[in-house]
């Protein structure tokens, strides 16, 4: 017995000689912060109204369409945070609005109000904005008061069908 237990020990030594540690691989991360792109990656598609007459040209960034009772404008630009979105868009800080959060993925979806002062009487304003962490895109109306009854069916599903697109 004791024959055998040399023997296995002698080819244990023998075969594992030839077996080393090997030194572990080197691991590095690399974290370069890549910088958006210039232009913006989607576009937001509306159903605009057929009697809206576009203002501005459509180079997607800013335009502003005119129906007559009512303006919407829509526009895509950089910014730090929801936050520093809203208060671009509407001129006010999210504190004095009525701002809604319906989702966080993969946009975050704000819908807001606001009433503003306009040169015949008071404007009544509502908003949609979908932020992607860099950019921000935003569809709003804003109308007289006194008309707000009227339109808020149409804007709410101009609103709720807003999506973003790949350019």
């Amino acid at each position: 017995m004791k024959q055998i237990s040399i023997f296995v020990l002698l080819a244990c030594i023998i075969t594992l000689t030839a077996c080393s540690v090997k030194p572990s691989a080197e691991l590095f991360c690399v974290s370069d912060k890549i910088a958006p792109p210039d232009s913006p990656a989607f576009a937001l598609n509306a159903s605009i109204p057929d009697d809206a007459e576009a203002l501005t040209e459509e180079d997607g960034e800013r335009v502003i369409y005119d129906q007559g009772d009512y303006t919407i404008f829509r526009e895509a630009f950089r910014a730090e945070s929801a936050d520093a979105a809203l208060r671009t868009v509407t001129g006010r800080d999210r504190k004095s609005l009525q701002v809604i959060r319906l989702s966080a993925y993969p946009q975050e979806e704000y819908r807001f109000s606001w009433t503003a002062a306009g040169e015949t009487g008071d404007l009544a304003c509502c908003g949609k904005l979908l932020y992607d962490g860099t950019t921000c895109y935003s569809i709003c109306f804003e109308c007289p008061a006194e008309l707000e009854n009227i339109y808020r069916s149409a804007f709410y599903h101009i609103l709720s069908g807003a999506h973003l697109e790949p350019v």
